[in-house]
């Protein structure tokens, strides 16, 4: 083991052969073409990419001299460099080709000298990487662009890119969009991505990639900010065939696929027409006839297929003795166009006037079509015949009818009138115009309406009075109906009416409306009408103030919608129920704190049942709560009467009873007294103390139940020590529970101060406490509790004593049901103390309640709600 501050002696042959292992392992895998070249100019060391391009090994390359490898004169003029540069120290970096067994090499050469210790050069390292490729994709590139500006000045809206390996622009010329943001000259030498969002750019670059690959992509469109761009993607190759660099041409094609797309559209619109149009459609040689195309309807018009019209020509769809063919033939040859009627022929030799228009025109190559729609018009020519035979008829119908019809022509000059007044016929009205036979009153109104009918090109109409017959005013309508022609006013068509009758009519209806509107407003009831579907019609000023809207509003709204779900339906059913009985339903509710009564009436037409109801509701708020206070003092009138017959009970029972025991038990004291009889003192004394006692107790109790009822009892609060109370009306029983054994236990804290009544409390622990006393079995125990919660004071008075039955508990606190029962030791109760109990309780806003079981005890509690933060 080596000692401290001992030197480790290490093998310098071993060190330097280490060294030279780690340096030839290094230069060996760096890819770059190394050898290290001495004064003489020969080589001491190559690694295996230098001696590769010269088609031999390693060893075969160490120890030769340039001579060996290059020309004599330059290897002499690379031995004289070499030697300048040892000696100068300094390195150099060229580029140099050389013919070498590989063929022609570029590369770019990194000299450096190599230096002993003290300094001196002894060698040159001659590091070397070979650009011949990338001289060649230069020399290739350079002369393409050349190609790519020419290209380019001959494309307008292109641009020309190319990028190399890294997708970075070495190249950019022509048009670039502004609105993307950068220039060809600012793309140069920029990535995808440093000029494109990164999303864009991740999708655009599989293209670029696959270019790369040597995969074109042609006519790629990418639309950009409403342009459309036409992208072809080309790898570029080398003289070799390996690819250099990739080729972007775009083209901005945004106004030729508009007119690709106008085209396509016009093509389609054409189409459409040709395939779906009603009439035919035909193209043809307007020399011979020979017909080139023909639609669907033109198929079916004649009859024949498609390939029939075009093989058989004009001959097989045109009557050809039509005397008027000639003529129209002759009109389109010196005009170009021709429009009229001729006759057509049906495959099955049946013939049909037809409506034919032609044009001749030049197609694209400039030879001579026409083109022919041809309309079938034989049911117009069907109703023209129609027409003309009905037209006197026509005549006999105006004639007939009680309006009067006048026709004008467009100065307003008579051309025909069907009514004439007694002496006056058609030749009277010869020459005459509209206003000529009118008194001076209605000529302004029609000349008026007759102007603003012609202007407007609508229909006007007006109502006017005028004298009828035997000089009566008379009401008239009258309608002026304007004529045109090629969009040119020819005639006014005037219809008078005599609406006398229904002015009177209407007159009658709008006094009864109004009457009946008086009788809905006079009224502070709900008045609606509506529909089957709730749909309101009309209402009265009453509903639209309760439901705040006004009629204007409320009409056509539906009913339903201002009424809760609930009452929604039921009024719904009671519609339907109505409509299908023909009955009126009456009924109340209750909804918004108010109380309605309502009355849904079938309306009438004659005797039919329409489809629409009157809904009268009044508000009846008022009369349920008068009943409602009318059986509250009933209750409150039957329990007072309870009342008055519970003091006449205890009067005339209770309170007699112990005054009876007491008179008696007071004269046999006295006899007793007199024959000195001491125990029987004692016994009787004790009987009358108790009676006393009881009558005491009862006197007490009704005397603070009257003033509870009478309202002499003034509820006075104040801050109350709940257990110095409880302490206290313990201490006052204390005796009565030792004389049966009974033990009492307090469980609360020392304090539990409240707002109470002092007095209430005190009678209210006196009653709980004594009635537990009264109903312990001697030897029992009484727990009285105490226990505060965040809003109230609860305290419990429980025994273990005989219990109370079921059917019993709910009597105890009810005036008309009071409870009484014996001790444990024939104590007797009042019946007015656990009735005492609820009122002081409930004058607190408390609450009093008693759990008990048959012959295990009850538990009586009562609460006191706490206030002024106690």
């Amino acid at each position: 083991m080596m000692k401290k501050g001992e030197k480790m002696e290490i093998d310098s042959a071993d060190a330097s052969a280490q060294l030279e292992m780690n340096y030839q392992a290094l230069l060996e895998n760096t890819g770059i073409s190394i050898v290290i070249i001495n004064t003489d100019g020969q080589c001491i060391f190559a690694n295996s990419t230098a001696a590769g391009p010269l088609g031999c090994d390693v060893q075969e390359v160490i120890g030769k001299t340039m001579s060996d490898f290059l020309p004599p004169e330059i290897a002499q003029k690379y031995l004289v460099r070499n030697r300048q540069l040892i000696q100068s120290g300094k390195g150099e970096v060229y580029e140099a080709t050389f013919d070498l067994p590989s063929g022609t090499r570029t590369f770019l050469i990194n000299d450096q000298v190599l230096k002993d210790d003290q300094g001196n050069g002894f060698a040159i390292q001659s590091s070397s990487i070979d650009i011949t490729e990338r001289k060649e994709a230069e020399t290739i590139l350079a002369e393409k662009e050349q190609e790519y500006r020419l290209l380019i000045q001959n494309l307008p809206g292109t641009t020309v890119f190319l990028f190399n390996h890294d997708l970075r622009f070495i190249l950019a010329e022509g048009y670039v969009n502004p609105e993307f943001g950068f220039t060809t000259k600012s793309l140069l030498g920029k990535t995808l991505w440093e000029i494109l969002p990164e999303e864009r750019a991740n999708r655009l670059s599989g293209i670029y990639y696959k270019t790369l690959e040597g995969q074109s992509t042609e006519n790629y469109i990418s639309e950009f900010k409403g342009k459309s761009y036409r992208v072809n993607f080309v790898p570029v190759k080398n003289n070799q065939g390996k690819i250099i660099a990739g080729l972007v041409v775009s083209q901005d094609i945004t106004d030729i696929k508009k007119a690709e797309n106008a085209l396509l559209e016009s093509e389609q619109r054409y189409r459409l027409l040709f395939e779906n149009a009603t009439d035919a459609f035909l193209l043809t040689n307007p020399s011979d006839g020979i017909t080139y195309s023909a639609n669907p309807a033109a198929c079916a018009m004649f009859g024949q297929t498609e390939e029939e019209i075009t093989r058989d020509g004009r001959e097989s769809i045109i009557d050809l003795t039509d005397p008027r063919l000639p003529h129209a033939l002759e009109e389109r040859r010196k005009t170009g166009k021709f429009s009229g009627e001729l006759t057509g022929l049906r495959k099955d030799g049946s013939k049909f006037p037809i409506e034919l228009s032609s044009t001749i025109f030049s197609d694209n190559k400039g030879n001579l079509r026409s083109s022919i729609i041809i309309k079938d018009i034989s049911a117009r020519k069907e109703a023209e015949d129609i027409i003309r035979k009905s037209e006197e008829k026509w005549h006999l119908l105006v004639e007939t009818i009680p309006d009067y019809i006048a026709l004008y022509d467009a100065d307003g000059k008579y051309l025909f009138l069907n009514h004439f007044a007694e002496g006056f016929s058609a030749k009277d009205i010869e020459g005459k115009y509209l206003t000529d036979f009118l008194a001076e009153e209605s000529k302004k109104i029609y000349e008026e309406t007759f102007r603003k009918a012609k202007e407007t090109k609508e229909t006007q109409y007006i109502e006017y009075t005028a004298f009828g017959d035997n000089y009566t005013i008379r009401n008239y309508e009258s309608f002026f109906v304007p004529i045109f022609e090629n969009d040119v006013f020819v005639n006014m068509l005037v219809i008078a009416r005599d609406i006398t009758q229904r002015k009177d009519a209407e007159r009658l209806l709008v006094e009864s409306e109004a009457n009946a509107r008086a009788i809905m407003e006079s009224t502070d009831d709900v008045l609606m009408l509506i529909d089957k579907n709730g749909i309101m019609l009309d209402c009265n000023e009453a509903h639209s103030k309760r439901i705040g809207l006004s009629r204007k509003e409320l009409i056509g709204k539906n009913v339903f919608d201002f009424l809760p779900p609930d009452v929604s339906e039921r009024r719904s059913l009671f519609i339907d129920q109505v409509l299908s009985s023909g009955k009126p339903y009456q009924g109340e509710d209750f909804r918004d704190g108010l109380w309605n009564e309502f009355k849904i009436h079938p309306v009438m037409i004659g005797n039919e049942i329409s489809n629409n109801v009157a809904v009268f509701s009044k508000d009846i708020t008022d009369r349920k709560l008068a009943e409602e206070s009318l059986k509250n003092r009933e209750a409150r009138l039957q329990e007072l009467n309870a009342t008055k017959d519970k003091f006449f009970s205890i009067i005339a029972h209770d309170l007699k009873s112990p005054f009876n025991s007491i008179i008696g038990f007071s004269s046999l004291l006295a006899r007793q007294v007199n024959e000195r009889d001491y125990e029987g003192i004692k016994k009787y004394a004790t009987i009358i103390q108790d009676s006393s006692q009881h009558a005491f107790d009862l006197l007490l109790n009704l005397l603070e139940w009257s003033q509870s009822q009478t309202g002499r009892m003034v509820f006075t609060p104040e801050d109350v020590d709940v257990a110095v109370l409880i302490s206290q009306s313990v201490e006052v029983l204390l005796g009565a529970a030792q004389q049966k054994q009974i033990s009492v236990h307090k469980q609360m804290p020392a304090c539990l101060v409240v707002w109470a009544d002092k007095a209430m409390i005190n009678t209210i622990l006196r009653n709980l406490i004594s009635n537990a006393i009264k109903f312990t079995n001697p030897g029992g125990s009484i727990v009285i509790s105490a226990e505060r919660t965040a809003e109230e004071l609860v305290i419990s008075v429980a025994d273990d004593g005989v219990g109370i039955r079921k059917e019993s508990i709910d009597k105890l606190f009810r005036i008309e049901e009071t409870h009484s029962t014996l001790g444990t030791q024939k104590e007797k109760g009042t019946g007015l103390g656990l009735l005492l109990c609820k009122e002081f309780v409930e004058k607190h806003g408390g609450r009093i309640g008693v759990e008990s079981e048959l012959g295990k005890g009850s538990t009586f509690r009562f609460s006191i709600p706490l206030k002024k933060g106690i």
